[in-house]
């Protein structure tokens, strides 16, 4: 009697210092590993549950090897067999079936990881297209410089401005264009049409008319097709859209006709829009 009791005592010490270490309701979760990589557990665990399918598949094969050893009556043989076999033939269509089925899942994982990437990829680029969007365009510093540099040569000539709507990065660029074709010796006439606006431009001073509301996207320059234009006029407007277009600036010139202007000479049209 004494010695189970010294055994139960015994037992009650390493209950109690068990507890002292692993408090119950405290015991923490098992860790999936150091990254905690989900998918390698998975992997780990699917071939575990694979293996332990075999071993049924081995268990059953020695029953119908138990069978034949022992000598079992023909007809309990035969509903054991065929029982045996059935199961054996379901836990292996398990295994292939399952196997198959992590294949396909592991693909479509796959596919919807690379999906994913690629979503990720055309919302950066979408971020960083509307970041340019919404980046004002300005002509300063070098880039002033060299649309100046290249419309030197055409000193004097003709031309009026124009703008699609009054949004203050489309006006603050016009104006910055203006600068730089007046810096080279172009010069800004008033703007032939009634859609005409002015501008403060000093003090007790006003812009020639400006043109408003007018159709287009980007810098649009344009020289009319008409009997009697001068013929370097269209030299300058494509070098203006070529010193634009060099510095990041989109723009685009070309001739046309156009209405009757109110001026005697025709002018160079410089109008500036939205980004396209």
């Amino acid at each position: 009697m004494s010695a189970s009791r010294a055994a139960i005592a015994k037992i009650r010490a390493v209950i109690s210092k068990a507890r002292e270490r692993f408090p119950w309701g405290r015991i923490k979760p098992r860790s999936n590993g150091k990254n905690g990589d989900l998918k390698s557990t998975y992997e780990k665990n699917s071939r575990r549950a694979e293996r332990f399918a075999f071993l049924i598949l081995i268990g059953l094969a020695v029953e119908i090897v138990e069978v034949f050893v022992l000598q079992r009556p023909l007809l309990e043989a035969s509903f054991t067999i065929g029982s045996t076999l059935l199961i054996l033939l379901g836990v292996w269509g398990e295994i292939l079936f399952e196997r198959r089925a992590r294949e396909a899942g592991d693909g479509m994982i796959a596919e919807a990881n690379a999906r994913a990437s690629e979503a990720n990829e055309r919302a950066a680029r979408a971020e960083l297209d509307l970041a340019k969007y919404r980046a004002w365009r300005r002509l300063e510093g070098d880039a002033f410089a060299s649309v100046v540099a290249a419309m030197k040569p055409f000193a004097g000539t003709p031309y009026t401005l124009a703008f699609s709507i009054a949004q203050p990065e489309i006006t603050e660029l016009m104006f910055q264009i203006n600068a730089a074709l007046s810096a080279a010796g172009l010069e800004q006439q008033g703007w032939p049409q009634t859609n005409a606006v002015r501008f403060p431009a000093g003090e007790n001073a006003v812009t020639p008319g400006i043109g408003a509301g007018v159709n287009v996207r980007d810098v649009t320059i344009t020289w009319a097709l008409e009997p009697g234009v001068p013929p370097p006029l269209a030299r300058v407007g494509q070098t203006l859209s070529n010193a634009l277009n060099a510095i990041g600036i989109v723009a685009g010139g070309w001739g046309e006709r156009q209405a009757p202007m109110t001026r005697p000479n025709p002018t160079l049209r410089v109008m500036v829009g939205l980004k396209a």
